[in-house]
């Protein structure tokens, strides 16, 4: 079974780019201590253990696991709310009439000196104008909002060099790079407050669709920036999505979507 779970664990199809999912029961526990996912396994529970979780520092880093499978997840659950234990404490998913409701903490991102990161920069976008670098400590994850004369299609349409990131940011400071760009929140067609993409080849994805823990660090940035507390956000990926972002006076932010199963399976031991 470990052997299984190990193959499922590491299936990712590159067109999709998605993280292993699973449908957890009530009273299910994940866990990141594989050992304990076997004791408690043998005292007649079941638990899921993120072998995944050694790529990153938490599982909050792993791009689009808190949102896809945790909506899934919850759409066959009998409860509205699952709690995930995980290295960075307790995320919160709770479904609600028009959609799931992330509740994650909120990473403040701080100014970052354009010359400590120009290699890993001009690799990724080469000359692309630039209005704003900030990294984020807690989740490393490097932001980079590019210049306010740019659109959306100028970003969704930008080709991104990650085949070379690897070589140019070895040091373990970025594990995440977040492109952004100010959105048109009065605009007649859709109106977001910010787009962006998320690139994380540290940690085995070119890029990713829709990432919950790249708008931890977006949903501070932006929230400043733009004065508001309550903003809706678009990730432009080539399967990307739109979220509604909702920060709080504790520190923490709540993130709506909605996904699509793309693929569904059954895992056999």
């Amino acid at each position: 079974m470990e052997a299984a779970m190990n193959k499922f664990l590491a299936l990712r199809q590159d067109g999709m780019r998605f993280w292993p999912t699973a449908s957890i029961r009530e009273g299910d526990v994940w866990t990141e201590d594989y050992e304990a996912s076997v004791q408690r396994a043998r005292a007649g529970g079941r638990a899921f253990w993120a072998e995944a979780a050694a790529r990153a520092k938490h599982l909050p880093e792993i791009p689009g696991r808190g949102d896809d499978w945790q909506e899934t997840t919850l759409e066959k659950n009998v409860n509205s709310t699952l709690t995930f234990v995980t290295l960075s404490g307790e995320l919160r998913a709770k479904r609600e009439e028009d959609g799931i409701v992330l509740d994650f903490p909120l990473y403040p991102a701080h100014p970052q000196d354009f010359h400590e990161v120009e290699d890993l920069i001009k690799t990724a976008i080469g000359d692309t104008l630039i209005q704003d670098i900030c990294y984020s400590p807690d989740t490393r994850k490097l932001l980079v909002r590019l210049s306010d004369t740019y659109n959306r299609s100028f970003l969704e349409n930008l080709k991104v060099n990650t085949q070379n990131l690897l070589q140019v940011e070895n040091t373990g400071k970025v594990k995440g790079l977040i492109l952004t760009l100010k959105g048109d929140p009065d605009g007649q067609a859709q109106a977001f407050d910010f787009y962006s993409r998320y690139f994380a080849p540290w940690l085995g994805v070119a890029e990713d669709p829709v990432t919950g823990s790249a708008h931890t660090v977006l949903s501070s940035y932006w929230s400043q920036q733009l004065g508001k507390k309550n903003m809706h956000a678009c990730q432009c990926s080539c399967r990307g999505g739109e979220l509604e972002i909702s920060l709080h006076p504790d520190g923490r932010v709540d993130i709506r979507g909605s996904v699509a199963i793309v693929l569904e399976g059954t895992l056999t031991a």
